[in-house]
């Protein structure tokens, strides 16, 4: 999704965004277990925060002004439901922890190859081989 800051005198820090993501990924703890969040702040004016665990990741990228680009995925895929809790529940802990910021995008952006969208409920489970 992507955020942008809706007050005109609002100016954002790189603290303040890193403390947002870093609380977000707190609130979600208990579902994706410890993840390690790396800076990469050498990148021009913004930076780039990326965190992985076991069972997905989130990107995000401040462009060191008003806009923050979060890509935030998840393999496990088993409960779309569940799935949607924990990515709503992270984007309005990053809305809460930066109140000038407002989500203008959201898009979802389900696995596949090609032209083909696979959403992991329309994918049929496959028996074991008796041959492996």
């Amino acid at each position: 999704f992507q955020l942008e800051v809706t007050a005109d005198n609002a100016v954002l820090q790189r603290d303040e965004v890193r403390g947002a993501v870093e609380q977000a990924l707190s609130s979600i703890h208990s579902v994706v277990g410890l993840a390690n969040l790396e800076e990469f702040s050498d990148l021009g004016d913004g930076c780039l925060l990326i965190a992985l665990w076991s069972g997905g990741g989130v990107l995000v990228i401040w462009d060191g002004r008003k806009h923050i680009d979060i890509n935030l995925r998840s393999f496990n895929g088993k409960n779309k439901y569940s799935e949607k809790r924990i990515f709503d529940k992270f984007e309005k802990k990053i809305i809460e922890q930066l109140p000038s910021m407002k989500t203008i995008l959201h898009d979802e952006q389900p696995r596949g190859y090609g032209r083909v969208i696979n959403f992991p409920q329309d994918i049929k489970k496959i028996p074991d081989l008796l041959w492996a």
